[in-house]
């Protein structure tokens, strides 16, 4: 027998009333109720994934009508209304112009087409970059998505993100994205498949000591010695690996150690670069 809680769900999933829904299941004969054929049901990830999308449809769509819109413009000042809608066919159509007209238009035009080409280059390398720039923003925020909720309060998400990025690269390979040390894959021990990018994020944090249930110390040199030495005038990563190892001869660079003593660093000097 069904709950009362779960057949109001139903009802309300189904978009039906209660009563209807109830007096349906207690008739012993076939009762059809009303459903609507276009009712769909989504998971709330079903639903963050399609609104995902129609931002970026959306966004393509912008840029169709923008690039349609010059096109449009330059048909107008030019005198002739171009039938393709792309920059490139825009440049072919404006070519044959060219080729048509006497030798007095046809260096006007020529010089008309070259600002035209490289004005189609600009384009294309603006919207390249913007495009570049809303993927990495919308990866990093998934990075950190990926961040144990009990990570420590040492550091901020955003110094954390700069830290594992400076030692480790994310690129997308067969539209998967797979985590890099230098040139290597990062795989699994037992099955050799790439490490999936949450249990990267999670090994790193772990390795570090980066969360609150992550305690004692792991064996070699500990904190209080990481942090033996002064740090003043330390305004690069290659500054910092050079004095820790002066401080602590024989030290690991890729101690959980190491990055504690230069997440100590950044967050005292904000100038601090990571990547010199």
């Amino acid at each position: 027998m069904l709950s009362t809680t779960d057949k109001k769900r139903i009802a309300t999933l189904l978009r039906i009333k209660d009563e209807d829904f109830e007096a349906a299941i207690k008739d012993e004969k076939e009762v059809a109720l009303t459903i609507s054929a276009t009712l769909s049901v989504l998971e709330e990830a079903e639903l963050t994934a399609r609104d995902a999308n129609k931002i970026i449809e959306g966004k393509g769509e912008g840029e169709t009508e923008a690039v349609k819109k010059f096109i449009k413009e330059v048909g107008k000042k030019m005198g002739f209304e171009p039938k393709g809608e792309r920059l490139g066919e825009l440049v072919t159509e404006l070519q044959a112009k060219v080729n048509s007209t006497g030798d007095d238009k046809v260096k006007t035009l020529q010089d008309q087409v070259n600002l035209l080409t490289a004005d189609k280059e600009t384009l294309t390398t603006s919207l390249t970059k913007k495009d570049s720039e809303y993927k990495q923003a919308r990866f990093d925020s998934d990075l950190i998505g990926h961040f144990p909720v009990s990570r420590t309060k040492d550091l901020t998400d955003q110094e954390r993100l700069q830290l594992i990025k400076s030692n480790i690269s994310f690129v997308e390979e067969g539209g998967v994205f797979v985590a890099k040390k230098g040139n290597e894959i990062l795989k699994d021990k037992n099955t050799h498949a790439p490490l999936p990018v949450n249990q990267v994020i999670t090994d790193y944090f772990t390795e570090r000591s980066w969360v609150d249930n992550v305690a004692g110390d792991k064996g070699g040199r500990g904190v209080g010695n990481s942090m033996v030495g002064s740090t003043a005038g330390i305004k690069n990563m290659s500054q910092a690996q050079a004095q820790y190892l002066k401080d602590n001869p024989g030290g690991n660079l890729i101690s959980p150690q190491f990055s504690q003593y230069v997440g100590a660093i950044a967050k005292a000097d904000v100038q601090f670069n990571m990547n010199e």
